[in-house]
């Protein structure tokens, strides 16, 4: 009787104790919960951690950044400057180019035409030489045509005809043909031949005329330039005219990438303020986190005793609870049993 009054206090003491074990694990379970989550925390705040910098590291090389383009600017300004300079040459440099190309086109044909003027010139003088003589040629026929009429009436006379000169029937004496007397064909062909030789005489002397007004037109437009002056000054000019577009194609880039560089300061000082708002906010969350996390720590460190974790105390308390209920158990049987 009284050990079966002592089974039945052992197995109520040891049937409280598990209840209470169990009652206190229980009370441990969301503490374990968020033991678990440590893990998880851990890497969120390690995460902030990393945006923090990297908040930190955009605020730098934005203020960087936004400190180096007035220099920028600057230097861009002053070639921009530069460029529209040398650009503006461009009409006045075209202009001079084509002068020269005209006065070279001119000392070129001037060149050109001073041995056709002088061949020219010499025909021109052997033109007017053989018209000359022809002209001289034609006169002397006629003379001589002149002289010699008398035999050719000479030869026209007849016995018993009168003569058309004195009218005598009787031609005791007839003039005799001199040699080489001249035909009134011989004339006519004479007299042609004189008067192509006029013709080419005006035509060699039209063709002198319209070479010299060339000459003259051409050194008007040279102006005593001679063609390798004009040769040098036009490869001077082109690459002046060449530099002078190649600065107003710079001009355009330069004026471009002012107008960037100087929108890219208003961007980057927007952005330098949102970065540092940035970096504030991501500052705060940091700080909220780690001091929460360091706070559950604490409490962690304090719910698990002298465990290694909560975990372990909530599975030590269940443990040491299937004892006591098992001992419970094992009593109230063997209370029933006696």
């Amino acid at each position: 009787s009284d050990v079966c009054s002592s089974d039945l206090t052992g197995g109520a003491e040891a049937a409280a104790r598990a209840e209470g074990a169990e009652q206190e694990a229980a009370a441990l379970r969301h503490l374990v919960e968020q033991e678990e989550a440590l893990p998880g925390l851990q890497a969120a705040l390690d995460g902030l951690g990393a945006s923090a910098d990297e908040a930190s590291a955009r605020v730098t090389a934005v203020h960087q950044a936004r400190e180096d383009l007035p220099v920028r600017m600057a230097t861009l300004d002053r070639d921009l400057a530069e460029a529209r300079a040398t650009a503006a040459a461009l009409d006045a440099a075209r202009a001079a180019q084509d002068r020269v190309r005209k006065q070279r086109t001119a000392a070129d044909r001037l060149a050109t035409l001073a041995p056709v003027a002088a061949a020219q010139r010499a025909a021109a003088q052997a033109a007017v030489d053989a018209h000359q003589h022809l002209v001289d040629t034609h006169q002397r026929m006629v003379e001589s045509r002149l002289d010699g009429m008398a035999a050719e009436l000479a030869a026209k006379l007849t016995d018993g005809q009168p003569c058309p000169v004195c009218g005598s029937a009787a031609h005791p004496a007839p003039a005799p043909a001199p040699e080489g007397a001249v035909s009134a064909a011989d004339i006519t062909r004479a007299r042609k031949r004189r008067d192509t030789a006029e013709d080419e005489r005006r035509r060699a002397a039209d063709e002198l005329d319209e070479l010299v007004r060339e000459e003259a037109a051409c050194a008007a437009v040279a102006e005593g330039r001679s063609p390798a002056d004009l040769a040098a000054a036009a490869e001077v000019l082109s690459r002046e005219i060449a530099a002078a577009q190649q600065a107003a194609q710079d001009a355009e880039r330069l004026a471009e990438e002012l107008a960037a560089s100087r929108a890219e300061q208003d961007r980057l000082g927007q952005e330098l303020l949102a970065a540092t708002t940035r970096r504030a906010a991501v500052g705060e969350q940091l700080d909220a986190a780690g001091a929460g996390l360091r706070a559950l720590r604490a409490t962690l460190a304090e719910a698990a005793q002298d465990h290694p974790s909560v975990a372990a105390r909530e599975s030590a308390l269940r443990e040491a609870a299937a004892r006591d209920r098992g001992l419970a158990t094992a009593l109230e049987r063997l209370a029933g049993a006696i």
